[in-house]
């Protein structure tokens, strides 16, 4: 499993221009987003393209690492990541 950062875009209806917006997800490739994708920016009516991606390896000086969630627990960091 891949942490994904994607760029995605669309024209909304009554819009003249494309707007755009981040997706971030995990899996193991581009596909694994479609139905997510669609889901987080309902108003596209299924008419959204990705314009970039890249998988997060890094930020800054820290790994990124995919685990699973396991029984729940967070893990004691006092690195933590967020996502806005």
């Amino acid at each position: 499993m891949k942490l994904f950062m994607i760029l995605i875009g669309c024209k909304p209806k009554n819009r003249r221009t494309e707007q755009h917006d981040i997706f971030f997800g995990i899996g193991n490739e581009l596909k694994d987003f479609v139905d997510p994708i669609k889901d987080f920016w309902p108003e596209a009516d299924g008419k959204i393209h990705i314009d970039a991606y890249r998988i997060v390896h890094k930020i800054g000086e820290y790994e990124i690492k995919v685990t699973e969630r396991g029984n729940g627990q967070a893990v004691d960091s006092e690195v933590k990541l967020f996502f806005c």
